[in-house]
């Protein structure tokens, strides 16, 4: 997949256009832990390719799914 077709975003981006719920300095800190997928740092910016954040919302969604689903079984 080419960059055009899978651009690099942002804490900026990702909160304004993917998570808007989530506070950037939650981004921030789950960046931190290591919880975020692989990014790059250009100039002083640390960017994530748009498939792999929305990836790791998937997961995100299917363990609070999984987790909700066992605690009603």
């Amino acid at each position: 997949m080419s960059d055009d077709l899978d651009p690099y975003m942002g804490y900026q981006e990702i909160h304004r256009d993917l998570v808007p719920g989530i506070p950037i300095g939650t981004l921030r800190a789950l960046e931190c832990r290591g919880d975020l997928p692989p990014s790059i740092v250009v100039g002083r910016r640390r960017l994530w390719r748009r498939s792999a954040i929305v990836g790791w919302l998937a997961g995100l969604e299917a363990q609070a799914e999984a987790a909700q689903a066992e605690g009603v079984a």
